[in-house]
């Protein structure tokens, strides 16, 4: 069975996950203060951007159909939120060194497969 994907269902997964280690010690900006968008393409699991005043996440509801598919796919979204936040980010790198070693630290914390944070 397929769960809907809301905006309200990613909020509420964004602020379950930011009560949580290693989130919960990242100072990531509340789920209120986050603007969350559903995509119904397949052309990525989920997305993050930036706008300068603002951090965006955007999942796919054609991708993510299961709730440990959704979490899994929040969880990579805000380790971005948390790079950007730390001034990690590289340009042209979608995933950074300091990127994995984040990653890392959150599928150890929450028994996530690595695989999909690479």
């Amino acid at each position: 069975m397929t769960i809907p994907i809301t905006v309200g269902l990613l909020r509420a997964t964004y602020a379950l996950l930011n009560e949580t280690p290693p989130f919960s010690k990242w100072n990531l900006p509340d789920a209120d203060d986050v603007a969350f968008h559903v995509a119904k393409g397949k052309a990525a699991y989920g997305r993050h951007w930036h706008d300068g005043v603002q951090h965006h996440l955007e999942i796919s509801s054609g991708l993510n159909g299961s709730l440990r598919t959704l979490i899994e796919t929040m969880a990579h979204e805000m380790i971005h939120v948390h790079e950007r936040q730390a001034g990690t980010a590289v340009s042209g790198v979608a995933h950074s060194r300091a990127f994995q070693k984040w990653a890392s630290q959150v599928c150890k914390a929450h028994g996530f497969d690595p695989k999909p944070f690479v």
